[in-house]
């Protein structure tokens, strides 16, 4: 046996993570995924693979050797091809994710500062108003300080400030994954142009 290949594809860099964005894109981030997982089953399969010489290697022929090879190699081919387009995919799809998150992330921050507003105001009618505040009126920057932390510990916004914050940071892992995608594209484009030429001219 004649071990032939190594790793062509890295999950960690196909694989989309389950970022909050709209069902129909949801639906194409779980269908590129099913896609990768048939790849990533493919590549498995092409990393064990061997060309088998037999118990006596002076018994196996020329052709029986080219046979496997070239099998191997139409393999290898395809799976390139393969990881071309869910590379290409997964740069549109980041796209639209990063589109729909920075609509829903502003969206987000403008309903978290009329929230602020909201629990301000009730506040203020509950007699716990910036007047009420310790260092009122002698150190107003202060008490706006105490009272915007008193705003701020309220349990919905709390709760709107970590929707907010995870927004946030799927949005910048999209802009983070967008710049790696269209990176490992073009090495992936590379790879393959380099094993078309090879075969090519073999």
């Amino acid at each position: 046996m004649i071990a032939t290949n190594g790793p062509l594809v890295d999950r960690s860099q196909l694989t989309l993570p389950g970022w909050r964005v709209s069902d129909d894109l949801a639906a194409r981030f779980s269908a590129l995924n099913d896609d990768i997982e048939v790849l990533l089953a493919r590549n498995r399969e092409f990393e064990e693979s061997e060309i088998d010489t037999g118990a006596d290697a002076s018994e196996i022929s020329l052709a029986a050797i080219r046979e496997r090879r070239d099998e191997l190699q139409d393999c290898k081919l395809k799976i390139l091809q393969t990881l071309v387009e869910l590379f290409r995919r997964r740069v549109e799809l980041i796209e639209l994710a990063r589109v729909e998150l920075t609509e829903s992330a502003a969206k987000a921050e403008k309903d978290l500062a009329a929230l602020k507003d909201k629990v301000a105001k009730q506040l203020e009618k509950a007699g716990n108003g910036i007047e009420s505040m310790q260092g009122w009126p002698k150190v107003p920057k202060a008490a706006a300080i105490q009272f915007g932390h008193l705003v701020a510990n309220n349990l919905t916004v709390k709760a709107a400030s970590e929707d907010l914050a995870n927004l946030t940071a799927n949005l910048n892992a999209t802009r983070n994954q967008g710049r790696d995608t269209e990176g490992n594209l073009e090495f992936a484009r590379r790879k393959l142009d380099s094993l078309v030429s090879e075969l090519v001219s073999s």
